[in-house]
């Protein structure tokens, strides 16, 4: 059977600022608006106490799957723990992680679906200041008829 000609949505790859993770590639699916919803309340509750009973919820998002949700948010990862084997991107696995890399995917993941931008490089800090912010800004005091216009 011939897959029908349509727009299919282009995979996320999750980009991450904080040196730590440097290395790491997750590519996950787009994710739905109610998933976005149910996402960022779970997010925010894990920034909290980082409680199991609010991680939980997190974990499941970014890699169970459901009825309504067939396929896990994170579809590939080159996540390897301390003696280099693989982890799987399951509840468990994600789970077995520092709290300070679910919640950075889940920044990521929260970035990428709402198409922020990456940030900019930062600005050349060479050269001499601008003239224009020594103009002095101040009325000038004087003959005030050769400023004025011609009536």
């Amino acid at each position: 059977m011939m897959a029908a000609d349509g727009y299919r949505r282009p995979l996320l790859t999750l980009r991450f600022t904080d040196p730590q993770f440097e290395g790491l590639q997750v590519k996950c699916r787009r994710i739905s608006c109610e998933e976005m919803f149910a996402f960022s309340e779970a997010s925010s509750a894990a920034g909290g106490e980082g409680t199991r009973a609010m991680l939980e919820p997190l974990a499941d998002l970014l890699v169970g799957t459901s009825a309504t949700r067939p396929t896990a948010v994170i579809l590939e990862w080159n996540l390897l723990d301390y003696l280099g084997n693989p982890v799987p991107y399951t509840t468990a696995g994600l789970l077995g992680q520092d709290l300070p890399l679910l919640l950075a995917i889940a920044a990521a993941l929260t970035e990428a679906a709402a198409g922020v931008p990456a940030p900019l490089p930062p600005t050349s800090g060479g050269g001499p200041p601008l003239e224009v912010a020594s103009i002095p800004m101040e009325p000038c005091v004087g003959n005030r008829e050769s400023t004025s216009a011609p009536g």
